[in-house]
């Protein structure tokens, strides 16, 4: 497990800098994600759709990478969140639409080159997540890329106990009992560094229904490409005051993932 180094993409930008909105999903999970981006996958001219966007924060740090000549695309169901997308309306080559990630999604057959999908697998049921990767791939271009952020599926295999990231253990216990684990939903509460608590159903995803259910609709994973992302105790501590770390993940929390849709 190694610290986090912060993308100088993330510094620009003060929304970023106002601590009480990072999560630790944006610490460990997003920042890495984004930096992952930047480097291998997005390039200038791409157009990128941000499926389930929120508030716009990842759709708005991708616009710096497209340039000029490319544009995003940020989609979201809820219209409070596409209400607070309004900070974001001077960024020439960014838009949003209502729409919802398991439905039909709001964009032209084979327009898209990369889709970014950023802590929503986990919340989908297991036919949305196969509705989910069809629009996917049937928006995307031939050879364009997918790239999926959403928790681990070993995340909750090993007790662990953090102030800033808690789950039920009658649920995790549940888990753990069963054969059959795809499909089981684990309350989860996550705080920001502000103190802020969001709860979230999380439903479990093994790697197998999520690597099949791509194939299925004709997007292959990339396994080099994927990442297992940990919460080190280090910047827990420095970001969360020494006593956020009860007992230290022994299990990746965070997972990326790649797809690459097959040329027709």
């Amino acid at each position: 497990m190694q610290q986090q180094a912060f993308s100088p993409i993330f510094q620009t930008w003060p929304l970023w800098a106002a601590s009480a909105l990072q999560y630790p999903s944006e610490l460990w999970g997003l920042q890495p994600a984004i930096t992952f981006l930047e480097e291998s996958i997005v390039r200038p001219g791409h157009v990128v759709a941000d499926l389930g966007c929120g508030e716009g924060f990842s759709a708005a740090l991708i616009a710096s990478m497209v340039g000029t000549k490319g544009k995003v695309i940020g989609i979201d169901v809820s219209d409070q969140s596409l209400a607070r997308t309004a900070s974001y309306r001077a960024i020439h080559n960014l838009t949003f639409q209502k729409g919802d990630v398991a439905k039909k999604l709001p964009l032209e057959t084979e327009s898209v080159d990369v889709a970014t999908c950023f802590m929503v697998c986990h919340m989908l049921k297991c036919a949305e997540l196969q509705r989910m990767f069809k629009e996917m791939s049937r928006v995307l271009k031939p050879g364009g890329q997918a790239v999926l952020l959403t928790m681990h599926p070993k995340a909750f295999e090993l007790d662990w106990e953090l102030a800033f990231l808690q789950y039920n253990p009658n649920a995790v216990s549940r888990l753990r009992s069963i054969s059959e684990k795809e499909g089981t939903v684990i309350p989860l509460v996550e705080r920001s560094l502000g103190g802020i608590e969001t709860k979230t159903l999380v439903t479990h995803h093994t790697r197998r229904t999520m690597v099949r259910a791509a194939e299925r609709h004709g997007l292959g994973h990339v396994p080099d490409n994927e990442q297992h992302l940990w919460i080190d105790p280090k910047t827990a501590a420095e970001k969360y005051g020494p006593d956020a770390v009860l007992k230290r993940p022994d299990v990746a929390t965070y997972w990326l993932n790649t797809y690459r849709k097959r040329a027709s």
